[in-house]
């Protein structure tokens, strides 16, 4: 690619890795300077057209590469002509620090599990009027969700939001799925809230990517089965530990009176505000055995 004075060159490294792949470094070259580094990224040396500056073939690998090519290059550019727009001497270290997101110029990103603590926060504000408590809750064991997937799978306690990709969203579905055992519907409800997330970060232009695109969220259809009075009664009379106690007593107390969840969630907060002795996690878990 060619702008004037900048050019951007791939290449591979002719001292090739332990697996017999080729090292694709980039040059970045500007206004008489000049930065090389390895992208990372590899792939056999037959795969490689130096002309081209791009990988033969179809397969995954090769298809991957050129995507970061195009990727990069199209990243550069813009980059780029900001600098040329502000009036910034345009240098190639100063590229490859913007490129990365170092040095003075640093952007402070956005992070995932703080976006959904910053949109819980705003919820939790708006109780009552445009959120109900059971709404709330929802999101906050998403938020939960993501943090021990996140640190399942990525060994970290946050990560950018532009990490939010299809591939993240469709190991949080597996990850629900499997490590956590929950059903089809009870998934399709957490992805449905995390697909709301996406869509903020989108409409603010936090991200430009829909990571959902392309992903179908399913509910399938369940045939619920309720408990006879002789059942519920034989809950009443069982005897369980600690706060359980009074989930069991919430639950009968919903049985019998109809009262809806959210009901039975405010009066467990009430309880809670005036009772500290009970600890914060029953709203939490009476709301977790509830559903």
């Amino acid at each position: 690619m060619r702008k004037e004075n900048f050019y951007v060159l791939f290449y591979k490294k002719s001292r090739l890795l332990k697996s017999g792949d080729g090292a694709i470094y980039m040059r970045i070259s500007c206004n008489g300077t000049r930065v090389e580094y390895p992208t990372g990224k590899s792939i056999e040396p037959s795969l490689w057209s130096q002309n081209k500056e791009k990988a033969k073939g179809s397969s995954k690998k090769a298809i991957d590469l050129n995507n970061y090519i195009d990727d990069t290059e199209i990243k550069l550019f813009k980059l780029f002509q900001e600098m040329q727009a502000d009036g910034t001497v345009v240098t190639a270290r100063e590229l490859y620090n913007r490129f990365f997101n170092i040095g003075p110029h640093k952007k402070v990103e956005r992070m995932i599990i703080a976006t959904f603590q910053e949109h819980n926060q705003e919820c939790r504000a708006l109780m009552g009027r445009d959120f109900e408590l059971g709404t709330i809750k929802k999101y906050e064991t998403i938020t939960r969700l993501l943090q021990r997937y996140i640190k399942k799978k990525y060994d970290a306690e946050d990560l950018p939001l532009v990490s939010l990709d299809r591939d993240f969203v469709h190991g949080f579905e597996l990850y629900l799925k499997i490590d956590r055992n929950q059903q089809q519907n009870t998934v399709a409800r957490y992805m449905k809230g995390l697909k709301k997330i996406t869509n903020r970060a989108i409409a603010n232009e936090w991200i430009t990517k829909d990571p959902f695109a392309g992903f179908k969220v399913k509910t399938v259809q369940t045939n619920p089965t309720f408990l006879s009075l002789e059942e519920l009664h034989i809950i009443y009379r069982h005897h369980f530990d600690g706060v359980l106690e009074v989930v069991r007593d919430m639950f009968i107390m919903a049985a019998f009176t109809f009262v809806a969840l959210t009901n039975v969630c405010l009066i467990i907060n009430k309880l809670q505000t005036n009772n500290r002795s009970m600890g914060n996690g029953l709203e939490t878990t009476c709301l977790h055995h509830f559903a």
